[in-house]
């Protein structure tokens, strides 16, 4: 009697594997599961096969960046505290009599924990140019100012009490806001330019294989002390000039490239 074939779609190798079991002479059901059970691992072999992703498969990289400008309302403020003595005892009581004035005077301002950044102090020997040893204390305190009147007059403050060392820069409460709509906009800056490259080449924008990003914040200037004074107490470039911070975001995407399905007409 001759017993049909019934086709499911598998290789020629696999259905010679199937023939030569019909044609074995162990018990029907043994049979049956030997074929059961072939037909699985080829399912999940056939399977493990459609979802490997093809090495070969043509990609594009594409690096863009976008950049956000957001109005400067902060000043940061770096004050260094540094003294010098022969004795490292004396050096060190100098030192905290400062460190105890600025921290009265912070305190003063009412500022918040998070507008107040500083490094704790460090004591280490010095060689003068005529060859003594001196001992010197170094220690910077950031301050971020809203009001950037009280800079100058705390600038000012700090001078008469023997403070020597400033520098400051502009910054923003929006960074991070704007980070983000950079970040959107350099991504589809991306996408824009994967599009482009792609209807060059006769091929179409895939998925993404991969993304990096970075974010780079950035200050229009910083001013040394003797700059400082001279602008803010003329009272001019702060007040009729607004300055602005700008925030750049520059991502890389690596895009997979697929043929085109398009007609020469849509091209």
């Amino acid at each position: 009697m001759i017993q049909p074939v019934i086709s499911l779609g598998i290789s020629s190798k696999f259905r010679k594997i199937l023939i030569n079991l019909r044609n074995f002479s162990f018990f029907p059901i043994f049979r049956t599961l030997a074929v059961i059970l072939i037909i699985t691992s080829f399912s999940h072999f056939a399977v493990a096969q459609s979802n490997r992703p093809d090495s070969a498969q043509k990609t594009v990289q594409i690096t863009a960046s976008a950049v956000e400008n957001v109005p400067a309302n902060q000043i940061n403020m770096m004050i260094t505290l540094r003294h010098e003595h022969e004795d490292v005892a004396e050096a060190y009581a100098i030192h905290s009599r400062s460190e105890q004035f600025l921290a009265e005077k912070i305190q003063s301002l009412g500022l918040k924990s998070d507008q107040i950044r500083y490094q704790p102090v460090r004591i280490h020997p010095i060689t003068q140019r005529d060859g003594s040893e001196m001992v010197r204390t170094d220690q910077t305190v950031t301050l971020t100012l809203n009001d950037f009147e009280l800079y100058i007059s705390l600038q000012q403050l700090l001078i008469e009490h023997g403070f020597r060392t400033f520098s400051a820069s502009f910054s923003s409460d929006r960074v991070d806001a704007a980070a983000i709509s950079a970040l959107e906009k350099a991504v589809g800056r991306a996408r824009e330019l994967g599009e482009v490259i792609a209807k060059s080449a006769g091929m179409e924008l895939g998925d993404i294989q991969s993304i990096e990003y970075g974010k780079i914040p950035a200050s229009p200037y910083e001013r040394t002390p003797s700059a400082a004074m001279a602008m803010d107490m003329s009272g001019g470039l702060i007040s009729e000039f607004e300055q602005t911070i700008p925030v750049h975001q520059t991502v890389t995407i690596i895009y997979y490239l697929s043929a085109s399905t398009r007609t020469n007409n849509e091209r």
